[in-house]
């Protein structure tokens, strides 16, 4: 099966705006740690299927009633995640935390991220659009296995049944080989594309905005490498890992929170310290084991924080006379060991944007 081309609009990323279905943690901790471009993976998909949309109307009341009993909620971003530091030709260098939902507040930019994105004379985003199809081979099988084959009739008839929800028709059948570890990535994700098909996520925003006044966009991460990380799990721990997503996907939501408008809400008050609190709550919640969850956090965390740090100190070292805005999911300038304190390691002072 070929790849369809991509959507640049909307794609496929790891900041995405969660159906209240979608329960497993580390579906939630994708909106401040990845951005996953799979573009558009089944052509074409049509509207929403009446179930999708049925339960998506059902759980309105619920987060409604919910919200209200709440504390007063942010209505844009009141501090942003924005630091700068000098590169060693003294010109300055900007660090932006991004979250991949198409929320309106985040949308509407702080006047502060206005004014570093019209300073920069180029963006970096954790995947440009440029280099989207290769990330995408890097998540699929290279001999062309489908999912029963991979997972076995039981897990495939539970990825199914998550993908019949959203759109009748998608199935592990009529889609590419994903890897079996790409699948707790995929389906939170694409669930947020059919969720909003007309709204850019922030990282999509800033990339069309840099384009529209003919600035470079560039990777800030190797798309064949960003999940290698991944690939070194064996089978019988990738296997668990979808395991354990597909039980958080479809357990009931008793209790009723909103987990999502939590952590959105704590990137508007840009509270760095309640992020890094609420994403390793949510990550080691022990609904995996200890040494694999370690794992996998070090290969959506730990280990691109460390390319993150280093391509950008190649960046200002070979490129120093221009200004560089690099975005990446708020969790990486927060969760430690953060790029932000591998920098500093190289010597860089970073100051925060108030």
């Amino acid at each position: 099966m070929s790849f369809p081309a991509f959507d640049r609009r909307s794609p496929l990323s790891a900041e995405p705006r969660l159906s209240r279905r979608v329960r497993s943690s580390f579906a939630l901790l994708l909106i401040v740690a990845l951005g996953l471009a799979i573009g558009v993976i089944a052509e074409p998909l049509g509207s929403l299927s009446s179930r999708a949309a049925a339960q998506e109307t059902a759980t309105e009341p619920a987060i409604e009633a919910n919200e209200s009993a709440t504390e007063e909620r942010p209505t844009e971003v009141e501090r942003p995640f924005l630091w700068r530091f000098r590169s060693p030709a003294g010109t300055d260098q900007y660090l932006l935390g991004t979250i991949h939902v198409p929320d309106d507040r985040v949308l509407k930019l702080h006047e502060r991220i206005d004014a570093a994105l019209d300073r920069a004379d180029s963006i970096f985003v954790e995947v440009a659009p440029a280099d989207q199809p290769r990330q995408l081979a890097a998540i699929t099988m290279a001999d062309g296995r489908k999912g029963a084959d991979l997972l076995g009739k039981e897990l495939a008839a539970r990825v199914d049944r998550q993908l019949g929800a959203l759109r009748p028709g998608l199935s592990t059948a009529s889609l590419p080989a994903f890897k079996i570890w790409a699948w707790p990535l995929i389906l939170p994700n694409l669930e947020a594309q059919l969720s909003d098909e007309e709204q850019s996520v922030m990282d999509m925003m800033l990339v069309e905005r840099a384009e529209k006044a003919k600035k470079r966009v560039a990777s800030l991460e190797d798309p064949l490498g960003q999940l290698a990380g991944f690939d070194r799990l064996t089978k019988e721990e990738q296997l668990q890992f979808l395991e354990v997503a597909l039980d958080g996907m479809e357990e009931d939501d008793a209790d009723d929170e909103d987990e999502l408008g939590e952590l959105v809400d704590v990137y508007l008050r840009g509270d760095g310290d309640r992020m890094d609190a609420v994403f390793r709550e949510e990550f080691f919640d022990d609904s995996l084991p200890r040494p694999l969850a370690e794992k996998i956090f070090a290969a959506l965390m730990t280990d691109r924080n460390q390319a993150m740090a280093d391509t950008i100190d190649q960046v200002v070292r070979e490129q120093g006379n221009r200004v560089h805005l690099f975005a990446a999911g708020a969790g990486h300038y927060v969760v430690g060991p953060t790029v932000i304190e591998l920098l500093e390691k190289k010597g860089y002072v970073i100051e925060r944007i108030e």
